[in-house]
This record gives structure tokens, C-alpha cells and sequence, in this order.
């Protein structure tokens, strides 16, 4: 008699995942609870949803539900693919996109997540953004920057940094004329000052240099700054007695530069 295989606990739980992906949304399955948006209708487990989200939990345990109700009905919401999207992450830790998938499209996942609290959605959605971001169009990113800064969620608003850090290292947009994206210099403000302090700083970072402190600390002890002429700096020795040194941007310059 040959040896029983081993349980194999990682394709255990890769099995049970596909599983509970294809109860989503199928009358086979038994579902006790539809969520409709837009007019469309999705079958759901509301033991999926409550464990999933925090919204859905309290909607379908705290007394939202009509007695003997078994509906769900997203009125605020308009986009039904989103919403089915969200859905589809309760149960398969993922959703699907067309092939030539618009960075807006994970823009309205974040928000959808934030809204409705699905674990793991946000973190999820925000991954996917950012490889969109990175090939996508500039008509494409155009149309996310305008989904993105019109929202005001907080999840959505972290997405400000991955579109201007896309910006500044592609030509496209800053090395010369450029029709969407001039136009969202001009639609969305809060869009050119969030690109004009990132420049900056990128402009800051890279005037750092080295100095040394003034002090008589030994080993000789160094950092890096920007230090303009005309500014006064402050460097705070972290030697055995731990000066503060303050001198003119000139002084830096001229006695505690680092040569290179």
C-alpha cells in the first residue's frame, strides 16, 4: 500500500479561494443576499460581505435590512462596473479589468474601498494604480488626475504623489507643449502647485552637499543639506556635547564645505 501524499496546506488554501471565487455572483451557489447598483443586480453570501467589510456588517447585521428583506440597494453609486468589481474582491482577492485598463478605473477602486471599508481593497487598488500609472497615456493620466482630485477621500488623496512622481520623470509631459496635460494645469489647481512643490523639492534635493561640522568632535562628523547662500542654517552636532551651530548660508559655503 503506497504512502498517503502529504496535506499540502498552500494548495489547500488556493483551492478554497477558487472556490469561494466561483460562488460570486451564481444562483448554483445559493446566495441569501443581492446587491443592486444602477439598476444591475449581484449575488452575494453575506457572510462573504460582512467579514470582508466593516460597511457591509453593519448594514446587514445593524438593522439596515428591512425585516425579511434580502436586497441591498447602493443608490449613491452610478458606476455598477466598479461596484461589481468590489464585490468580486470580497470573494477572489482580486477583480477584473479590460485588458487596456485605465489607471481611473483602480482610482475608483480606492475610493469605492475607502468608502465601503473592504479589507485589503485600498492597499490592493493603490498597487494596481501605480503600475498603470507608470505606461499609461497621457490622455489616460489626464483622465485620472481628474478622478483623483476630485475625490475627497483620504485613501484617493494618497494618489496625488504617484501621478506627480510619474510626471517629473517623463519628458513627455514637462520637455514641451503637451494639450491634456496643459489642460490640467489650468482645470485643477491644487494639480499645479502639488507639481510646482514637488519640482522644488526635487530642485532642493539636488543641491544637497556635504559639510563638516565646526565643532571639534573626533571622528570629524558630516551631513548633507541644501544651504543657500542666503539662508542661516542650523546644524545640530550629535557629538559628546551637542552644539547647535548656526551660521549665514556664506559661512557653510566658504569654511565647511566638503570638497570633493
Amino acid at each position: 500500500m503506497s504512502p498517503s501524499a502529504s496535506f499540502d496546506r498552500g494548495e489547500a488554501e488556493k483551492d478554497l479561494l477558487k472556490i469561494l471565487a466561483e460562488s460570486f455572483d451564481s444562483p448554483a451557489h445559493s446566495p441569501d443576499i443581492t446587491i443592486k447598483c444602477n439598476g444591475k443586480a449581484t449575488l452575494c453570501y453575506k457572510h462573504i460581505l460582512c467579514r470582508r467589510s466593516d460597511w457591509f456588517s453593519k448594514a446587514i447585521t445593524g438593522g439596515f435590512l428591512e425585516s425579511g428583506s434580502s436586497v441591498i440597494e447602493l443608490k449613491e453609486e452610478c458606476d455598477d462596473s466598479a461596484v461589481r468589481r468590489m464585490l468580486e474582491f470580497c470573494y477572489s482577492l482580486d477583480y477584473s479589468v479590460p485588458e487596456e485598463c485605465a489607471p481611473s478605473i483602480h482610482a475608483r477602486m480606492v475610493a469605492l474601498a475607502d468608502k465601503y471599508i473592504i479589507n485589503g481593497l485600498v492597499a490592493f487598488a493603490t498597487d494596481r494604480f501605480r503600475m498603470a500609472i507608470e505606461t499609461a497615456s497621457c490622455a489616460n493620466l489626464a483622465a485620472a488626475a481628474e478622478e483623483v482630485y476630485a475625490e475627497r477621500s483620504s485613501a484617493v488623496y494618497d494618489l496625488h504623489s504617484i501621478i506627480i512622481d510619474n510626471v517629473l520623470v517623463n519628458e513627455s509631459y514637462l520637455g514641451g507643449p503637451n494639450a491634456d496635460f496643459d489642460r490640467l494645469l489650468y482645470d485643477i489647481p491644487q494639480f499645479a502647485v502639488d507639481l510646482s512643490r514637488a519640482q522644488y523639492a526635487h530642485y532642493k534635493q539636488g543641491m544637497r552637499k556635504t559639510y563638516v561640522c565646526p565643532g571639534s568632535c573626533n571622528p570629524k562628523e558630516t551631513f548633507q543639506a541644501a544651504i543657500q547662500y542666503s539662508d542661516k542654517y542650523t546644524f545640530q552636532c550629535t557629538g559628546r556635547r551637542g552644539h547647535a551651530w548656526t551660521y549665514a548660508g556664506r559661512i557653510w559655503h566658504q569654511q565647511y564645505l566638503l570638497k570633493e
